[in-house]
């Protein structure tokens, strides 16, 4: 059975204060030097919600404790991967592995990590079943740039039960399948791409999975373009789910098939502005009716010179004759 949760998670002070700048850019409307400037906002929007230390020119975490704590959505997922692995250890059995989706932040990987051993007690060197001479840690990343030998040994070591939590970049999208122990997918980041996502959810979420249920879960921030992303990813994701029925066509969302209208008109929240970008939409809407009819007009009033032209020497050769 395939249940859907929404989470909506409230911005931080620090967080709300770089979303009203950013809609503040967005109100003053498109640039014709800087075409992708609502895109630009849009992303940006985006990496604030998921932590305001990956908006341009933040200073960097204190510490793991500052990163986290200031990062709601990263905190919402520690909190959540806490009562999992205390569900397990009540019933004293091992404990599920865990699935860290994050595409963007690379270089603060490590906070969470230290995050979850300090705090949450998960460990570091421990051996392999299969190869007690080998040791990995409960935590390990997998991104772009490891020997595929590296992202191996983190799989197998994931599969086997004694690696507990991978946090991954959109590398684990790449055939790398997690789902023999594995309860929960964390996607801290939507993707533009659905059919991503089924991928990504594809890493735990398919057979020979020992457990029965699986979870996926996508905090959303509140008053962010993460709202705006998941409604344009379930529109697009719906509209060609009935493709897939027919052919074998692809799930594509990118920045190119969204409306830049609609950007702007998710990203600004002042209604003055709002209501002076809809008066102008609709005036250039009206501008373009009277083109077309103008044109229109122009072709008719030919088509009856035509007309009478075409009578007139009807009318001549009609009288010769």
């Amino acid at each position: 059975k395939e249940d859907q949760v929404l989470t909506y998670l409230e911005l931080t002070d620090e967080q709300a204060f770089n979303q009203q700048e950013i809609n503040d850019i967005a109100s003053e409307g498109a640039d014709k030097d800087d075409p992708g400037k609502l895109l630009r906002l849009l992303n940006m929007s985006l990496n604030n919600a998921l932590s305001p230390f990956l908006m341009p020119g933040a200073e960097a975490p204190k510490d793991y404790n500052d990163f986290v704590l200031n990062s709601p959505k990263i905190l919402y997922t520690m909190n959540c991967i806490a009562t999992v692995k205390a569900w397990h250890e009540k019933r004293g059995e091992p404990v599920s592995g865990q699935v860290i989706y994050i595409d963007r932040g690379k270089q603060y990987f490590p906070y969470i990590k230290e995050y979850l051993e300090r705090e949450l007690g998960y460990k570091g060197g421990v051996p392999l079943k299969n190869n007690p001479r080998q040791r990995v840690d409960e935590v390990e990343f997998i991104m772009g740039g490891m020997s595929p030998s590296k992202k191996e040994k983190i799989k197998e070591a994931f599969n086997e039960g004694t690696c507990k939590i991978i946090i991954g970049t959109s590398t684990i999208k790449e055939g790398i399948n997690l789902q023999k122990r594995s309860t929960v997918l964390y996607n801290l980041y939507p993707n533009w791409n659905p059919t991503d996502i089924r991928q990504l959810e594809g890493r735990i979420w398919r057979q020979k999975n020992e457990f029965g249920y699986v979870r996926i879960v996508m905090p959303l921030m509140e008053n962010s373009m993460d709202v705006f992303v998941f409604q344009k990813l379930d529109e697009k994701t719906s509209r060609i789910n009935a493709l897939w029925r027919k052919s074998d066509r692809g799930n594509v969302l990118d920045e190119q098939s969204l409306d830049p209208n609609e950007v702007k008109f998710a990203l600004v929240t002042d209604i003055g502005v709002l209501v002076r970008f809809e008066q102008k939409q609709l005036r250039e809407e009206l501008r373009g009716k009277i083109f077309v009819l103008q044109k229109q007009i122009k072709s008719l009033d030919e088509y009856n010179k035509l007309k009478i032209t075409y009578e007139s020497r009807r009318q001549l050769e009609y009288s010769s004759a």
